[in-house]
């Protein structure tokens, strides 16, 4: 580990030492996975060896599982609204109303 200084408000030195960051146990488990012997460089990363990883289920463009289970009747969920979610127009000059909400409810907007 090396030590760095800098100096706050021009008088005072402070010190403190670079860690290095340990990648976590995951990443290093991939990484055995589509290296070629535990090395992998610009020159040994091969196209097959990419393409393996881009279509691999680690790289998915869309979580293949739900965040939440929405299936729920609406009278389980919590409805927070903001300020904003009663204006029917812009928020200089628009009046209140529930019917955004009432709105968007049926439209299946859910919200745990």
């Amino acid at each position: 580990m090396s030590k760095q200084s800098f100096k706050v408000c021009f008088f005072f030195k402070r010190i403190f030492k670079l860690r290095l960051a340990e990648p976590p146990a995951e990443i290093k488990q991939l990484f055995d996975q589509f290296s070629e012997n535990g090395t992998m460089s610009r020159r040994r990363l091969h196209v097959d060896a990419f393409f393996q990883y881009l279509y691999s289920d680690h790289n998915l463009p869309l979580p293949n599982k739900a965040h939440h289970n929405m299936d729920s009747p609406y009278a389980n969920y919590f409805l927070y609204t903001g300020h904003y979610s009663y204006l029917t127009g812009n928020q200089l000059s628009s009046d209140n109303s529930s019917k955004p909400i009432t709105e968007a409810l049926r439209r299946g907007v859910k919200s745990n």
